[in-house]
């Protein structure tokens, strides 16, 4: 690794040099690509200030840190700069996570995904009447019975919904001539939504 080290006021002895050169190479194991570095080491009466500039994928961090002597400062530079790299991993983790579907392979765009995946499509057997099975990837769709969507006001819609035990009602709106579902949300209110013309 490239250090760069400019000392104001003060010279760096040998046995902190590389106490500095031991804690850069640590952070190598959250940025492997970490090359250089640019330290800035200061001393003004008592205080010793130690400033630490990497530069990781395109950003710039730093890490500045005051104390009673040199080698504290560096090593408190050096934890808040690790800090730093640790959460940019980690995020950089969860974002591969989130593209990865639960068996591993990267996850496509859902259009490509839509265009590779071949369709099943079957009959069931169940209750004496046939009902198609369409399978999509791992989700498979079974068509379980076709709604009615007669003209009605929202006002009817939400009385047929209180006196049915099913969890929605598919309906053509008789002000708009649009086709809505009326269905109940978690909380117990209901829901509209409407169809676009």
């Amino acid at each position: 690794m490239k250090i760069q080290m400019t000392g104001r006021h003060l010279t760096v002895p040998a046995p902190v040099k590389r106490r500095l050169v031991e804690r850069l190479e640590k952070l190598t194991r959250y940025v492997p690509e970490l090359s250089e570095a640019q330290v800035k080491l200061s001393a003004e009466k008592y205080r010793h200030k130690a400033e630490i500039l990497i530069h990781v994928r395109h950003e710039d961090h730093m890490a500045r840190a005051e104390a009673a002597d040199l080698e504290s400062a560096i090593d408190a530079a050096c934890d808040r700069l690790e800090a730093q790299l640790r959460k940019l991993k980690e995020k950089k983790s969860k974002k591969l996570a989130a593209h990865k579907a639960p068996d591993g392979p990267l996850r496509r765009s859902a259009a490509r995904a839509a265009l590779e995946l071949e369709e099943v499509s079957r009959p069931v057997r169940g209750n004496g009447a046939a009902k198609e099975r369409v399978t999509v990837g791992r989700l498979r769709i079974v068509r379980d019975r076709e709604a009615d969507s007669k003209p009605m006001s929202l006002a009817q819609a939400a009385s047929l919904l209180e006196e049915s035990d099913g969890g929605f009602v598919v309906f053509v709106d008789s002000g708009s001539g649009r086709p809505c579902v009326l269905y109940r949300r978690g909380d117990g209110q209901l829901a509209l939504v409407e169809a676009r013309a």
